[in-house]
């Protein structure tokens, strides 16, 4: 706890636990345990919570690990699990990240997952806080870079099940308003488009993501549920 402004006795760490079951209660996410894979020991924490940085309440992204296992690049790899799971499950465009500006190794992990600095203020606690963030739009092209090696694969798989693809009455609509369409039959003008050998499939989480020159295509990967379809140049 070396860049904390005080040290933790029981009072606190009391104080700390239920500060954060409440933000679960509150807002349905908080930290998480950061357990090694190969025997489940608990060896720190990382998650999503809401701070207040410079006067604003934010969603950041924070992480402990226990001294004894820094500087393996668990920080890093538990804040990108963290980010993917915000960005495909919050509404959230912008997540954040801060801390002490001595605090060179969170700094670095924030880099290391997307971030890059935004904000640099005096405060009471820190003397100085660094603030970095990475936007939603910035993580698509992140994730889109380092693409799972087997996209092709998920591309087969989607290819394969392409007659298992359909939308709901709201999708259809969704989807009318946002190509400027009528056309009565959106899916199979979706099937054609994923179909026409010039789109490019890959997966990010939940989704399966079909863009060709003009759309962008999102379908559920569980159901085969066209979510939306919207015009490049829209995005």
């Amino acid at each position: 706890m070396q860049h904390y402004p005080y040290t933790f006795d029981e009072a606190r760490v009391r104080g700390w636990i239920s500060r954060n079951i409440e933000r679960y209660q509150i807002f349905g996410f908080g930290l998480w345990a950061v357990c090694l894979r190969e025997n489940g020991e608990m060896i720190g924490d990382c998650g999503l919570t809401m701070q207040s940085i410079n006067g604003v309440i934010k969603p950041e992204i924070g992480y402990h690990i226990r001294r004894d296992h820094q500087r393996k690049g668990y920080a890093k790899e538990a804040a990108i699990a963290v980010r993917d799971w915000a960005f495909q499950n919050t509404p959230f465009n912008v997540i954040y990240s801060y801390m002490k500006y001595t605090n060179t190794p969170s700094a670095s992990a924030a880099v290391s997952w997307g971030c890059h600095q935004v904000d640099e203020f005096k405060d009471e606690v820190n003397e100085i806080t660094k603030v970095f963030a990475i936007t939603r739009m910035e993580w698509q092209k992140l994730t889109a870079c380092h693409a799972d090696p087997d996209t092709d694969k998920s591309a087969e798989v989607l290819l394969s099940n392409v007659d298992k693809l359909h939308t709901t009455p709201l999708g259809v609509e969704r989807i009318k308003q946002n190509l400027k369409t009528e056309a009565d039959d959106v899916v199979a003008f979706c099937k054609q488009k994923i179909l026409s050998g010039h789109c490019k499939i890959y997966r990010q989480g939940k989704n399966w993501y079909c863009e060709t020159e003009d759309l962008k295509i999102t379908v559920n990967a569980k159901s085969y549920t066209i979510i939306t379809v919207h015009r490049r140049r829209d995005l």
